[in-house]
């Protein structure tokens, strides 16, 4: 199968900074890596959009530190069309920046958390380790434990980095399309079925590209 690395584009970043800064609070805390879908307070999640910035369908942002993207109403209908790794949409505010008025189009963060781990084929994936995101050279992984003893005795610096993921056979990511591998790769990938029918509705703020990271 073909599969397409997926991500906000920086064509519509001011400078180097994103569309959206968020206002800070305990709530977009909550959505790091690993905290699954936390239940949040209704209207806590707020941004606020860079007075220079245009509108997308998708909005790059730099606050909240986990997988998934600021998307609206017609990328959520989109991609209920399609099946997607565990996710869940939580309602965004916008307001113009400097500015007390809410942007009146309905935007959601959308997190991605699912331990896809288990339909990887440890032994035929190619693997780099890091320490301090530097690469030192390939490792073999027989696991995700065996990845996890190595973490605890190497310490929180360092890391593996995947250039290949081989799929096991019979897969249930075969029939996903979209997917991301958490803690190997900080890419989230798509099926060309899904990659396609981005480009047909002229999605925008975002950026599509062929990968080899995934193999079926």
């Amino acid at each position: 199968m073909k599969y397409f690395s997926i991500e906000t584009s920086t064509q519509f970043y001011i400078g180097d900074d994103t569309q959206l800064f968020g206002l800070h609070n305990n709530e977009i805390n909550k959505l790091f890596i690993g905290k699954s879908f936390p239940e949040l307070e209704k209207g806590t999640l707020k941004f606020e959009l860079n007075r220079k910035a245009q509108l997308t369908n998708f909005l790059s942002q730099s606050n909240i530190a986990s997988s998934g993207f600021i998307v609206d109403d017609i990328v959520k209908s989109l991609f209920e069309k399609f099946n997607i790794m565990r996710h869940k949409y939580y309602p965004v505010s916008i307001f113009k920046e400097n500015n007390d008025s809410q942007i009146d189009v309905n935007y959601y963060w959308m997190q991605l958390n699912e331990d896809l781990t288990t339909e990887i084929d440890f032994k035929n994936s190619i693997f780099s380790e890091t320490m301090f995101s530097c690469e030192e050279g390939n490792i073999q992984l027989n696991s995700f434990e065996h990845f996890k003893k190595l973490k605890e005795s190497k310490g929180i610096f360092w890391g593996v980095e995947a250039a290949k993921i081989q799929l096991i056979e019979g897969s249930k990511l075969y029939k996903h399309d979209m997917v991301c591998f958490h803690p190997f790769s900080n890419k989230i990938l798509v099926s060309k079925r899904l990659e396609q029918a981005i480009r047909d509705a002229k999605i925008s703020g975002i950026d599509l590209e062929t990968t080899k990271l995934l193999f079926g």
